[in-house]
């Protein structure tokens, strides 16, 4: 854990004239999202979830407002975000080279692999196995991006883990590619289907926000505040059972700090 918490400092610093341009621009944070069990979904008539709940805790440091700007799918998010309509987008977003090209990234805050499911009576077990399968998947998704080059294959792309999962469960599609973190989530309540495979080695989520973001500094801290006093374990507790935070904690602190380090926008 001191290993992530050493990252998530080292990203949060700068120099003193950008610690005080670091000043939030808004009298809200406008958060941009869409629902993705357990990290932003909602549950009598409240939103909830690990990023919600990390999002709403950074806001409420500042003395401002979350203001939750709900979107369709996933690429409205980018979208949102890249156009300046959001301060920060959270959407179980991978942190990738081409997405700190376009956007400022917060410091890692969830680690994740991309994972195949499939019929426990048919499991497919590995990218090569998928050529001219049919296979589940979102749009604009990072998960989209690792099948979408195999031979033969056909993509039903759709706008969330549940469409996702049905396809599969019903025999519309072979197999599903989705975030580790997420399949968890779901996974229990499809019993015929199982994780049959890795698709990529460990990576990690991170927030998004316009380039040049005030915000960036300050959220960095935030987070690394969270995963030092504990704060980030009681909330991972309110989500996952018991025995996956340990996991997760320990994930996060074996984080390759030179990849980490690629991927933040300088």
């Amino acid at each position: 854990m001191l290993a992530l918490i050493g990252i998530l400092v080292a990203a949060g610093c700068g120099s003193s004239h950008e610690r005080d341009a670091a000043d939030p621009p808004t009298p809200a944070l406008r958060i941009c999202f869409d629902q993705s069990m357990p990290f932003f979904f909602e549950e009598a008539d409240q939103q909830r979830g690990i990023e919600h709940d990390l999002l709403a805790g950074y806001a409420a440091s500042l003395g401002i407002e979350a203001a939750l700007v709900e979107q369709e799918i996933f690429d409205d998010v980018l979208d949102a975000v890249a156009d300046g309509k959001c301060d920060v987008g959270a959407s179980t977003i991978t942190a990738t080279s081409e997405r700190a090209a376009r956007f400022d990234l917060s410091a890692p805050y969830f680690p994740v692999r991309v994972v195949l499911v499939s019929s426990l009576e048919d499991p497919i077990d590995g990218l090569e196995a998928l050529a001219n399968r049919t296979v589940a998947t979102i749009a604009g998704s990072r998960y989209a991006d690792l099948v979408r080059d195999v031979p033969g294959i056909r993509l039903i792309e759709v706008g969330d883990g549940d469409a996702q999962f049905a396809l599969v469960a019903s025999g519309q599609a072979d197999a599903m590619a989705f975030d580790s973190a997420l399949v968890l989530s779901l996974i229990g309540r499809f019993p015929t289907l199982g994780i049959s495979a890795a698709l990529s080695d460990l990576e990690h989520y991170a927030f998004i926000l316009p380039k040049g973001s005030p915000h960036r500094v300050r959220l960095n801290a935030y987070l690394a505040d969270t995963l030092a006093d504990g704060r980030f374990e009681a909330i991972l507790g309110k989500y996952f059972d018991a025995d996956h935070v340990p996991d997760i904690l320990e994930s996060l602190a074996e984080a390759d700090s030179g990849a980490v380090a690629a991927a933040q926008p300088r």
